[in-house]
């Protein structure tokens, strides 16, 4: 890192005016810039999918007013009263995970200590590798024992797909080929 830059690269809180950040790989190899922006903010990774320059000009035509732009988004719902006595219902914890990794976001972005703290509360109790906590890995009970930590209860992190996944995946293959065979039928 060059020294005159060194006040860039300091972790900055996400404001609504910060500017959005755009990354897009020239060369195979893990970003370094990125890696010493930890904290940065609202970073978007371009996906390579051709040539820089073809990568670049479909990045540059998005910004035209009116292009059609593809996507995903999470909104948050109020919650409704739920059949379940105890509240709520049952999900997956990969739906927790995702839920917890968007509140310990929303957490940092205010300047409240004491709401960091709970952010960090949240990450580690969900264990969810995020900009306030980390994960360790370790493979045996004396390394654990070494380190002071115990380990996590067996089953905390998923290693296979969750049958939920397996469901989407069949389900959105089936719909690709419903519709090719449907298109073709039609023509």
């Amino acid at each position: 890192m060059f020294p005159q830059q060194a006040t860039f690269f300091q972790p900055r809180r996400q404001a609504s005016f910060a500017p959005r950040l755009y990354t897009i790989a020239v060369r195979p190899g893990p970003n370094r810039v990125l890696e010493q922006m930890e904290g940065a903010g609202d970073v978007t990774v371009i996906p390579r999918r051709g040539s820089l320059k073809q990568d670049l000009i479909r990045l540059f035509s998005s910004w035209q007013h009116g292009a059609t732009r593809l996507g995903t988004s999470r909104d948050r719902v109020e919650h409704q009263k739920s059949p379940n006595p105890e509240g709520g219902i049952e999900t997956s914890l990969a739906l927790i995970r995702l839920w917890t990794w968007d509140e310990v976001q929303q957490i940092l972005r205010t300047e409240d200590e004491q709401e960091r703290e709970r952010a960090v509360a949240l990450a580690t109790n969900y264990r969810i590798v995020t900009p306030v906590s980390a994960a360790v890995v370790l493979e045996t009970t004396e390394q654990y024992q070494a380190a002071g930590l115990t380990p996590g209860p067996k089953g905390s992190l998923s290693t296979v797909p969750e049958p939920e996944t397996f469901i989407l995946v069949i389900t959105g293959v089936g719909l690709m080929g419903w519709l090719r065979w449907f298109r073709r039928r039609n023509v």
